[in-house]
């Protein structure tokens, strides 16, 4: 497929500017690193359920700041961007699991809205999910 060649993605991290700690690694393109605060703020708006980043970005709203964003990477494929992101989250440790600040809630890599969601890539993402949590 020719979309996963282009090499228009990026790794970035958000922190929060009380402490330069990394709270979230995501990857994207086309001002997705700066989408959270809006779909946060959203969010808010609807009186919706925080989860995870959204509870941290919405910590920051209260006090006006709002999320560092550091782009770690560009000129990135959509192979390499994810391979980046399992790597960056394996690195500095997930919250949910004890290991570090991150809230992101996965190991990262999931992010492939480009791939024909076939009943064996659906299997092979349980399996590495199970690999992934244990």
């Amino acid at each position: 497929m020719v979309i996963f060649m282009e090499r228009i993605y990026e790794l970035y991290v958000l922190c929060d500017p009380r402490d330069s700690e990394i709270f979230y690694v995501g990857i994207g393109k086309k001002g997705r690193s700066t989408s959270h605060l809006p779909t946060t703020r959203n969010l808010l708006r609807r009186g919706s359920t925080l989860k995870g980043r959204h509870i941290r970005i919405a910590e920051l709203i209260a006090e006006n700041l709002v999320p560092t964003i550091l782009t770690l990477e560009t000129g990135l494929t959509k192979l390499e961007a994810l391979d980046k992101e399992i790597s960056k989250i394996a690195e500095i440790g997930r919250a949910d699991q004890n290991k570090g600040p991150l809230l992101n809630k996965t190991r990262g890599g999931q992010w492939i809205s480009d791939c024909p969601r076939t009943p064996e890539w659906i299997s092979n993402m349980s399996i590495s999910q199970k690999k992934a949590q244990n």
